[in-house]
Formats: structure tokens, sequence, C-alpha cells
């Protein structure tokens, strides 16, 4: 089921043996395009402290109740290997944490990437944090560039709450289509971004100002349904290069 990601933050955390906190933030994964950890504010009861829970420890999401469910105990976020969420997370901090809780370690699924992180973890520049993992919160509000320009801002993500994949993108090009009728969000997957200058906090599109005139409108906080995918499907087919996105595009 499809969320935007603002609807997921302040959702309730429970534990097996009581409430944790709530949803603050996400840190996903930029290449991906997946979450890989929630930034859990446990409040008044661990005071002053953020935690990482993985999407692997998540059960099902209660909407109604606006909880989510995990399968820990209060003991063991008590216990867990500490991590400052202002400091860089870097993939030896990751590895700690996988360890204590025993979630898998999602850079060991490709040998190729587990030697690379093996090789990195011995290294010094590793205490500089995982270069790929991005907060939402902090990607929000990023400008969006388009070939011919700059056309509004990131206003906002789509969580696939199945498998915790980052959808599609919100954006907001109000100020830029402001004479338009509509013309106030649009959504884009991961596969139409070109780069991201994260210094410069700029997200660059594959796409001209032209063509997205012409993108659906996207209402914020309704339901996604299959008859507004395959009218977004249609529209930005023929940019997407990747087959695997045209394929889980209409899911």
């Amino acid at each position: 089921m499809l969320h935007e990601a603002k609807e997921l933050e302040r959702l309730k955390i429970n534990a097996r043996d009581g409430n944790l906190g709530y949803v603050y933030d996400f840190y996903f994964d930029d290449l991906k395009w997946i979450t890989r950890y929630l930034v859990v504010d446990t409040g008044n009861w661990l005071t002053g402290r953020r935690v990482l829970i993985s999407p692997h420890s998540i059960n099902k999401p209660d909407y109604d109740k606006k909880e989510l469910a995990v399968n820990l105990d209060k003991e063991q976020i008590v216990d867990s290997p500490h991590i400052s969420e202002d400091e860089p997370i870097s993939q030896q901090h990751q590895k700690v944490l996988a360890d204590y809780y025993g979630w898998p370690i999602y850079w060991s699924v490709d040998p190729a990437l587990n030697a690379m992180g093996a090789m990195e973890m011995s290294k010094e520049k590793n205490k500089e944090g995982d270069p790929h993992l991005r907060s939402i919160r902090e990607v929000r509000n990023y400008n969006i560039e388009a070939t011919d320009g700059n056309i509004g801002y990131v206003e906002n993500f789509i969580i696939d709450d199945e498998n915790w994949d980052i959808k599609y993108l919100i954006l907001d090009t109000r100020k830029w289509m402001h004479w338009l009728p509509g013309g106030e969000y649009i959504l884009i997957t991961p596969g139409l971004i070109d780069k991201i200058d994260w210094a410069a906090s700029n997200v660059y599109i594959k796409l001209d100002k032209e063509t997205i005139k012409n993108a659906p409108v996207y209402e914020t906080k309704k339901q996604i349904d299959n008859k507004f995918e395959y009218k977004l499907y249609e529209w930005m087919k023929e940019f997407i290069d990747d087959t695997k996105e045209h394929s889980t595009l209409l899911k």
C-alpha cells in the first residue's frame, strides 16, 4: 500500500511490551531507493534518544489506530548500540546494529558490494558515514531542476509499505505553474532522476518544462489508484530507462 512519508511520520511504534515512541524520519538508500531504517523518537520513555529500526522488524501497520507494531522488546531498545542521529552512520555502525538485532546486512546480497563494504569498513574514512544513506527530512525541499530550468521543489516521498521502496517523489510546482489550472503537485519515479547535487540541495530530472506541464496532477493525501498510476505510466514511460521500473509502476 502506498503512503506519503509525512503520513507515516508520527505513527506510534509499539514493541511487544509497550509503546516505544513515534516515527520521526526515514533513512533511505539513494542507489536502490529503498528505506533502510525508520528513525524512532522515544520521547519521554527514553528521554533524548532516537533509535534506528529496520523495516525487517516491522509487522503489518494498523493505519486505523495509527500504529506500527515491531517484533522487538523495550529491553532490546534500551540495550541497543547507541548511534547519534546527528552523526554520519557508517556501514560499520550499521553492522553493529544488524548483529545486535539479527537484521540482514543489505549490502551483503551482492558479493561485490559486500567485498567493497568490508574494505570500506577497514578504512579510516568509513567514519565519515555511508554516502548512500540519506534522510527523507533532509531531501524534502530540495530544488527540482528540469533540463531547462527550475520547476519547484521536493514536497514529499511516497513509500510502499509492502517492501518499503520509495516509489515516487512528490514535486511541488505551484510557484512555477501558478498560472495553469491545477498543476500543483506531480509524481515522478526515482528512474526520472538524472543526478542529485547533495551539496547544493538540487535534484536534476530528465524532463523538460513542456513535458512536466503535461504530467497528471496529483492530489496530496489521496490514495493512489490503478487508474491514476496508468495515466502516470503513460506520461512517463518513454523517459524511463529502467525496465524494472516499468514493471513495478502499476503494482
